[in-house]
């Protein structure tokens, strides 16, 4: 039987986003460094949802929100100063709303 030699591929980079992102960008067995000088270059023609958390629906909203689709230079620049900012999660909101009934029901037994 024959023996196959094992693949690996690796990122190097100054945090774990961008090298997780780099140890995908050379498919299969290589590695792939990514100085810090680098960075702007790497990034800049990359979709947001190829970021690591900024996939799914949540890179959806960031990018309709924001009216960009890459991580790029020229898109970030052309960005609204003041983007609106995507609506939390269902379950954040209803805890939202829980504290604030019992803030506004411990004022009024505070005043009686």
């Amino acid at each position: 039987m024959p023996t196959r030699a094992p693949r690996a591929r690796a990122g190097v980079a100054h945090n774990k986003i961008l090298a997780k992102l780099a140890s995908g960008l050379h498919k299969p067995a290589q590695q792939t460094v990514v100085p810090l000088a680098a960075v702007r270059a790497l990034l800049a023609p990359l979709p947001i949802g190829r970021l690591r958390q900024l996939g799914g629906k949540f890179g959806e909203q960031l990018m309709a929100g924001l009216g960009i689709a890459t991580v790029g230079a020229g898109d970030a620049a052309r960005a609204p100063r003041h983007a609106p900012r995507p609506r939390a999660p269902p379950l954040r909101r209803a805890a939202r709303r829980q504290l604030r009934a019992a803030a506004r029901a411990a004022a009024r037994t505070a005043r009686s």
